[in-house]
């Protein structure tokens, strides 16, 4: 038998551990990018922007996954109730939506921040109950 323990990105400095969050955030968010693509490739309505734009929403999208990637890895450690888990999920997935609207949209509209923050609010509740449900066992 192998007594070689698994990586734990929990056991990293602060700066280190966020770097390594944006790293697979961004793994993450290329792979995410590829699924709008190709959704827009299907000629699926309302994704015209990545048709015609494609890097632009390709780094919104890895942009946004890799900042809540950071966030993520360098705040999970100080989380220690269901609510710290539920504000650290909100706060990682406002970058997360906030890419995916700049790649679906040909114009950033301000008038969309609102149902932005509505839809990180309520993901953001389900994502970290998930998270906390999963941390606590």
């Amino acid at each position: 038998m192998n007594d070689v323990e698994p990586f734990n990105p929990d056991e990293l400095p602060l700066i280190k551990r966020a770097k390594f969050g944006v790293g697979r955030g961004a793994v993450i968010g290329v792979c995410m990018f590829g699924l709008i693509w190709l959704r827009a490739a299907l000629g699926k309505p309302g994704w015209r922007n990545v048709r015609e734009a494609p890097i632009a929403a390709g780094a919104a999208v890895v942009l946004g996954f890799a900042i809540a990637g950071g966030i993520l890895l360098a705040g999970k450690r100080y989380v220690r109730t269901l609510s710290g888990a539920i504000g650290l999920a909100i706060a990682c997935s406002v970058p997360i939506w906030l890419g995916v609207l700049t790649a679906s949209r040909e114009n950033f509209a301000p008038r969309a921040l609102p149902q932005v923050f509505l839809v990180s609010l309520l993901s953001g509740a389900i994502w970290g109950t998930f998270a906390w449900k999963g941390w606590s066992r």
